[in-house]
């Protein structure tokens, strides 16, 4: 009693015996080493490609496992691999076969045209070349299949290059030339190669930044504009460029501080470049700092019915921005309470239920301090003796 099952093999070279031996225009045998039971069904692919029985260009035996291409050439080129299928399941080969056959008459590219960008009224220069025995003929051609032929600003040289003079791409920013050369036999060989106007778009105008200091790796990506090709980028600032190691550094299109100091406030640029020409925007840089205090409020006594102050003076690479809290809530400006620009604060007309506890908190965008004072109110008629309060807070 036979188990059904499949084998999975590789495929092998059957005629001629050795791959040296193998000629343009000759049959060439491949078999495939997929056994099974049930006898497996086996199918031939080419690059990917499934064939078939034809009758002209190949024969398949599913008995033997066998591919013969009845005259194999250039055209044939490519990796075999087989698959096979029975009752037990499906495999495909594990080894295949790349077959590579030259024949001279089939024209091969030797020198292949490369990409071109010009700037416009400059002029754009291909090579290209095929070579094959008997030599081939050449041809370019653009956009349909009519041969391109000297005229004002086309030059078809004898070696098989060509030239655009005065480029000017009115209605289309890519062309494709192709140039194709035709052998005595096989496939028209087809190499290709664009040519593109080189431009530059402006460049957005990039806000100011506030980073705060000390914090280690900050960054700022400049925005480049699109261009073809695309522009380099750099940073600068005062005219140097920023270098690509240090403690402020360029990285890609990112200026990074590691860390930020003080010292690095500024205006830095961003610079954009290729051949369309060159674009640059500027960058205004603020590194905030902590306040720092260069007057607490203190205890301070007022008289009733008179003006009094409490000062709340602090500095920072920022102006900083002064709030004041009276009992923990926030204090805002009315006919009673003025804040001046720099932080201090003045009570009009003392009454003595503003003898309490006063805070002022001295913000940056980097931080912020904060520091408080009781308010004792005297009364003119007490001889300037302390009013009770009921609560102060």
């Amino acid at each position: 009693m036979c188990i059904a099952g499949i084998e999975s093999g590789g495929v092998t070279l059957l005629y001629p015996a050795t791959a040296g031996e193998i000629q343009s225009a000759s049959p060439v045998t491949l078999r495939c080493h997929i056994d099974g039971h049930p006898r497996p069904t086996c199918q031939w692919f080419r690059d990917g490609t499934s064939l078939s029985d034809d009758g002209h260009s190949y024969s398949i035996s599913n008995k033997e496992r066998t591919l013969t291409l009845r005259s194999a050439g250039p055209d044939d080129n490519g990796e075999y691999y087989c698959c096979a299928r029975n009752a037990a399941g499906s495999a495909c080969s594990n080894r295949n076969f790349t077959l590579s056959i030259i024949d001279e008459s089939f024209p091969r590219a030797v020198v292949t045209p490369e990409d071109q960008i010009v700037r416009e009224n400059e002029d754009a220069l291909f090579h290209c070349q095929f070579n094959a025995t008997p030599p081939p003929t050449q041809e370019w051609f653009f956009k349909d299949d009519t041969p391109l032929t000297n005229k004002s600003r086309v030059t078809v040289f004898l070696n098989g290059s060509l030239l655009i003079s005065t480029v000017k791409l009115r209605n289309s920013s890519v062309r494709i030339y192709r140039c194709v050369g035709t052998g005595q036999r096989g496939k028209q060989a087809v190499v290709q190669a664009t040519l593109r106007l080189a431009e530059i778009e402006h460049m957005r105008p990039l806000p100011p930044r506030i980073l705060t200091a000390d914090i280690h790796v900050q960054r700022i990506a400049c925005d480049p504009p699109r261009g073809v090709p695309p522009p380099s980028v750099w940073w600068e600032r005062d005219g140097v460029r920023i270098p690509d190691k240090d403690r402020v550094y360029q990285h890609g299109i990112d200026l990074v501080f590691n860390p930020i100091t003080e010292q690095d406030a500024g205006t830095y640029t961003c610079h954009a470049s290729n051949m369309a020409g060159k674009h640059r925007q500027e960058l205004q840089v603020t590194v905030a700092t902590t306040p720092e205090w260069v007057e607490k409020p203190q205890d301070t006594g007022m008289l009733e019915g008179k003006s009094g102050y409490l000062q709340c003076l602090s500095k920072a690479s920022l102006k900083p921005s002064v709030s004041w809290y009276r009992n923990g809530i926030p204090i805002s400006e009315d006919s009673r309470f003025e804040i001046f620009q720099n932080g201090t604060l003045r009570i009009i007309n003392v009454e003595v239920y503003d003898g309490t506890v006063y805070k002022c908190v001295s913000s940056t965008p980097a931080g912020n301090i904060e520091a408080q004072a009781r308010v004792h109110v005297q009364g003119e008629q007490s001889g300037g003796c302390t009013r009770p309060v009921g609560n102060e807070g």
